[in-house]
């Protein structure tokens, strides 16, 4: 099916809640997700399509993230998995990944050096890191075991070793060793603001 077909009654329903730039980008990556295959004959394939795309307008009304909605966010040139147990990474958390880089990433080649990511969420700061400067060791703790599981897929799929650990931050009374280099992009919009964020 052409998706086409659906555009008109996507930009319809989304208008209220959306600028027209955000409608047509979403458009364009679920359209990129949920119609590579044409079903022009193939009527469960239809109705398929149909589906997600009516649930994906129900997702957006109610301000779901994007990112959430594919099941993957891109971040410093790749693809992350994410979902509703992990943020969806910012952009903005890059200017972190460029900084690091700056200050070690030539060091890093002539000696041994230790980092730790602190709520480390979909994993997306170790894992960059790691991929940019493969000689650091890296290790990530988040207190949530169902983002640990995301980290860990994006980790093993993006063939970056990193240990991964569960703990409380708050809780702990030293950390497991000495770190050369400390990154942390915890969360940082209030509860009662979040509703106005998109």
């Amino acid at each position: 099916m052409d998706p086409t077909h659906f555009n008109k009654k996507f930009k319809e329903e989304l208008r209220a809640n959306y600028s027209v730039a955000e409608v047509n980008s979403a458009f364009h990556l679920l359209s990129e997700k949920y119609f590579k295959t044409n079903a022009d004959n193939d009527e469960s394939a239809i109705n398929w399509q149909k589906n997600k795309l009516e649930e994906a307008i129900q997702r957006l009304k109610n301000n779901e993230p994007l990112e959430y909605i594919l099941g993957e966010a891109l971040f410093f040139g790749r693809v992350f998995k994410v979902n509703s147990n992990v943020h969806v990474p910012r952009v903005e958390s890059e200017t972190m990944i460029n900084w690091v880089l700056e200050d070690f990433r030539e060091i890093a080649k002539k000696m041994s050096l230790d980092l730790l990511d602190i709520g480390t969420g979909s994993g997306v700061l170790p894992i960059t890191l790691k991929s940019e400067m493969p000689e650091i060791s890296v290790s990530a703790m988040d207190i949530s075991q169902k983002a640990l599981e995301i980290a860990r897929e994006n980790a093993d799929r993006l063939n970056t070793p990193i240990e991964f650990l569960q703990t409380d931050l708050f809780q702990l009374k030293s950390l497991p060793k000495k770190f050369d280099i400390i990154v942390s992009n915890p969360p940082y919009i209030l509860k009662n603001a979040q509703k106005d964020v998109q």
